[in-house]
């Protein structure tokens, strides 16, 4: 699938606190930043990313994996436009910082 819209940088950052049970657990992106040519776009991008990064696990039982990421989740990250100075660069995912958490 094509489109005309030039491609833009949209950074994805969270938006829920670190307690929110929201997060049920998952990995938390300090900030992935994504080249495509909308939030939509940009939001289906993060989330495969993400997807990826996660390591499978097998529950008991006949349960049936549905993953989610969370960077497609407007409660869990924000997404903000960034200026794009180089859009000659390949879309998708450019940066994906995981966020870590110290005590």
């Amino acid at each position: 699938m094509t489109n005309n819209y030039p491609p833009r940088l949209y950074i994805f950052e969270p938006d829920a606190a670190i307690e929110d049970p929201r997060w049920q657990g998952r990995l938390i992106w300090q900030r992935i930043v994504v080249r495509e040519s909308n939030p939509a776009f940009a939001r289906l991008a993060a989330e495969k990313h993400a997807l990826a990064a996660i390591e499978p696990t097998h529950g008991p039982g006949n349960e049936s994996p549905s993953p989610v990421a969370g960077p497609s989740d407007v409660k869990l990250y924000k997404v903000r436009e960034s200026p794009d100075d180089n859009s000659s660069q390949k879309m998708g995912v450019i940066l994906a910082e995981r966020l870590t958490l110290t005590s």
